[in-house]
């Protein structure tokens, strides 16, 4: 990043690279406040508003605590979630990172020093594919797949979370990220938590974040609950309405 670049984007935001996805319609990295983040068109990929949602996500669910050993990210992007793991929660995971746009890995290593984790495989994939066939366990299952603000129906379908389930350790720990802006995706989270409820043995939490106009409610199973932490499901079942 030049110093014109990095002084002028506390000003206001720089493009520096605008690229059509292999599967995603619209790629673009840009310099906000003299940090990079992958955008689409109308939603943050890595290193902005989602950021900010699964750094309070994961210190309001206490995974520094957890402290997992083996964690599976579902559409890496440009590696917000990696990047809060090891570099701001230090933990010393291995990490397998699934992404299925080329452009996005290409990108992610390019401007966001993806190659640069320590312990991480990237695999180029389909994540519906690769948990198919896969058969590694995780102590982390994080699921952040969309196509700008959607998040195709397959992943929200009872198969793929017992896929999901079968690679996760015992006291294993999901974090599913969904959009609820409006009724349409309200009633898809809804389908989408009695699935979890139905084919999941444990605690399934919700954290509901609003951020630049976005609604986001992520879900959380963990098989073992943390002491001292509450769940509030039907409360925050209203919260996604």
């Amino acid at each position: 990043m030049n110093f014109i670049t990095h002084i002028s984007s506390y000003l206001y935001p720089v493009s520096v690279e605008k690229r059509k996805g292999t599967y995603l319609p619209v790629l673009e990295v840009n310099v906000r406040n003299g940090k990079y983040l992958l955008d689409g068109e109308k939603v943050n990929y890595s290193f902005g508003s989602l950021h900010e949602l699964f750094r309070d996500a994961f210190k309001h669910h206490q995974i520094g605590q957890l402290s997992p050993q083996h964690v599976l990210i579902l559409g890496f992007g440009a590696g917000s979630v990696a990047q809060i793991l090891q570099n701001e929660l230090h933990l010393n995971c291995k990490i397998t990172g699934v992404e299925i746009d080329p452009v996005v890995l290409e990108l992610a290593t390019r401007y966001f020093g993806a190659d640069a984790y320590q312990n991480t495989q990237l695999i180029c994939d389909d994540a519906y594919h690769f948990i198919s066939q896969d058969t590694e366990t995780y102590d982390l299952i994080v699921i952040d797949l969309f196509i700008e603000k959607r998040v195709p129906k397959a992943f929200l379908q009872a198969d793929f979370i017992q896929l999901v389930k079968q690679r996760l350790n015992p006291l294993g720990t999901i974090f599913f990220n969904r959009i609820n802006d409006n009724p349409f995706q309200q009633e898809e989270t809804k389908v989408l938590i009695d699935a979890m409820n139905e084919g999941l043995n444990g605690q399934l939490d919700i954290f509901n974040s609003h951020q630049n106009d976005t609604s986001n409610s992520v879900l959380v199973y963990r098989a073992a609950q943390l002491k001292g932490s509450h769940a509030l499901l039907q409360d925050e079942l209203h919260c996604i309405a």
